[in-house]
């Protein structure tokens, strides 16, 4: 692993880093600042790694992110995954079609499940989601995912009034 650079602090920096260290919430932060301190102390990226338990690319972030933006970088939260597939627009679009029949739109069941409401976005909007990530919207919304219960059909009232039979 490459040296690292020597980050320099200023007074105030040094103060704010220790502050962050012993008294942050946040262990991610904790750990951030212990990077810049450490490397303040003259410690390599590698001898960091060691002691931090942290892989030696992750110390050489912190420290290029702390070259960037100082002390913002260490508090700063960073983006993690990727980017939403689905919109306000499809959200609405499900939140829709919940309360619509699923005849409308050519299924021949009564009530809506995750598949097909998965199969109705695949169909009209061009994109995969998971029955897991529409269960996942139904319940952001409030809503439970219940299995439908499989009843016989009931009889109707004439062949539930029987004659009786006298013996």
């Amino acid at each position: 692993m490459r040296v690292l650079p020597d980050p320099e602090l200023t007074p105030e920096e040094l103060e704010a880093l220790k502050w962050i260290q012993d008294n942050d919430q946040r262990k991610n932060v904790r750990k951030r600042a212990q990077v810049i301190l450490l490397a303040y102390k003259h410690y390599q990226g590698q001898q960091i790694a060691e002691i931090l338990d942290m892989h030696p690319n992750t110390i050489t972030g912190i420290m290029k992110r702390w070259t960037l933006s100082r002390l913002e970088s260490i508090t700063k939260k960073h983006c993690k995954g990727a980017i939403p597939k689905l919109t306000e627009a499809h959200l609405e679009a499900i939140y829709e079609w919940i309360f619509q029949d699923p005849s409308t739109y050519g299924y021949k069941q009564t009530t809506w499940t995750c598949k097909m409401l998965a199969n109705c976005l695949k169909k009209h909007y061009g994109f995969k989601v998971t029955q897991e990530r529409i269960r996942q919207i139904l319940h952001a919304c409030g809503m439970s995912y219940k299995k439908p219960v499989l009843q016989p059909p009931t009889a109707s009232s004439s062949q539930k009034k029987r004659p009786k039979l006298n013996f």
